[in-house]
């Protein structure tokens, strides 16, 4: 069975880099399913996809989600995602949409090994990102609240270099 370890945080924290670093040192990463779906639907004409139907939007993010978990379940050792299930849970709250249930069922029966919550990092070193400040700050907070919500007690990795970041995780799970 792998170890799941989950980078979570809000857009801009910085996890697609950590990620990319940790899978560039030799492991097994996932990478952020919901950039992928946004980029693969704005080629399509979609300006901003992951708010034009929030709903099917996070229904398509968790079902290509759980598809590549499935894939990972005879896998031995551990590996990283870019975001868990319950970070769709924190996105269907920012709208102000219940989650459905099943999502609710899932988010209580997929557990993790260990929770990474990266903190926020300074405005002026963002990139391009799809939230502005005041929802990027927002979905920080639904996210680490969600986590907590089912059972979970994640890491702050506060706003460090990126090797310092990875050097914490790192340690962290004894690595």
């Amino acid at each position: 069975m792998a170890k799941r370890i989950v980078i979570t945080g809000a857009s801009g924290t910085g996890k697609s880099s950590i990620i990319e670093m940790i899978h560039d040192k030799g492991f097994c990463v996932e990478h952020e399913i919901a950039r992928e779906l946004i980029d693969d639907l704005r080629r399509y004409g979609h300006k901003n996809p992951h708010k034009e139907n929030r709903d099917s939007f996070q229904k398509e993010v968790l079902h290509r989600q759980l598809e590549r978990e499935k894939k990972l379940i005879d896998f031995e050792g551990i590996v990283f995602f870019d975001r868990g299930i319950i970070d769709n849970i924190a996105y269907y709250r920012l709208d102000e949409m219940e989650p459905p249930g099943y999502l609710k069922n899932l988010a209580r029966d997929i557990r993790y090994d260990y929770i990474f919550y990266l903190e926020p990092i300074s405005k002026d070193k963002l990139q391009n990102r799809n939230l502005n400040d005041k929802e990027r700050i927002y979905v920080g907070q639904l996210i680490l609240n969600e986590y907590l919500r089912y059972g979970y007690n994640p890491i702050k990795v506060p706003e460090l270099t990126p090797d310092e970041r990875i050097n914490m995780i790192f340690t962290k799970l004894c690595l």
